[in-house]
């Protein structure tokens, strides 16, 4: 079983739509601030969430900012169906499309956890602008480089499942390792896009409510690799050591994102 049918497999679709569902709920309200400072943003009519998975993030952006025209589109079949039972309405439609070949215009484009998954990053550049409109902006959400996470005390058992994971990812595509490294080369290879501005912003555990937001995000994320076999650790001892530190009235955690807002330069030649 390869891994795409690894992650759509009943049990896997179930627990990485939960895992999906709890991240946005936890940055979410830490990302909104980008969006109202976003002159671009302010004045688009049509928005696009590429590789929007299970739809919870454009949907959220429809909620907030309901008089704009939203598309996601996402390469999975059972995370897009997900999306169009849940979140379907005139003014957000879904596509089960691959991003590199999927057409249309957007005044802005959202990707958002999506870069790390991309095989050729030139490749997505070139098919991200294409849909954007002339005045269009691509939003660029991942997580921070090197380490995105922070825990207090330290977990050095969830630590390697993580690191685990990245390395299983990075084998087959592009991975969180120097990402926005790896993004600069690309962008200084061609001059079709261009960073207008980029942020980090930090998501820390002692904001209300966030911290046991926290704790249903790395339980999951350890079962979705159990479940998933998408990594190699004792998988009972990372959740024991998660479990306890769960228990812990000191504990802390944050979550690092680095955002990047890039707009059209020259046409792609």
């Amino acid at each position: 079983m390869d891994e795409k049918q690894l992650f759509e497999s009943a049990a896997a679709t179930h627990l990485w739509d939960s895992v999906l569902l709890t991240q946005v709920d936890l940055t979410f309200g830490q990302e909104l601030s980008v969006y109202y400072r976003s002159a671009p943003w302010n004045r688009a009519a049509t928005v696009l969430d590429a590789g929007c998975g299970n739809g919870c993030y454009v949907h959220r952006l429809r909620e907030t900012f309901g008089r704009k025209q939203y598309t996601g589109v996402d390469s999975a079949s059972h995370l897009i169906r997900l999306a169009s039972e849940r979140y379907a309405m005139p003014n957000l439609t879904f596509a089960c499309e691959d991003l590199l070949t999927f057409q249309g215009q957007y005044d802005f484009v959202v990707a958002r956890a999506v870069l790390q998954y991309m095989k050729d990053l030139s490749a997505f550049l070139k098919a991200m602008h294409s849909l954007m409109s002339e005045d269009g902006v691509l939003l660029l959400i991942e997580r921070a480089d090197p380490v995105p996470y922070f825990f207090y005390p330290e977990l050095p058992v969830v630590a390697a499942l993580l690191d685990s994971m990245q390395a299983e990812q990075s084998k087959h595509r592009i991975g969180t390792a120097n990402l926005f490294g790896n993004l600069r080369d690309a962008l200084a290879v061609s001059s079709s896009l261009i960073v207008a501005e980029e942020e980090t912003i930090t998501v820390p555990s002692t904001v209300g409510g966030y911290k046991q937001l926290f704790k249903q995000l790395f339980k999951g994320l350890i079962e979705v690799a159990e479940a998933t076999g998408f990594a190699e650790t004792d998988f009972k001892a990372a959740a024991r050591e998660w479990d306890d530190w769960c228990t812990l009235s000191e504990s802390y955690a944050d979550l690092r994102l680095h955002l990047v807002m890039l707009t059209k330069g020259h046409h792609v030649t």
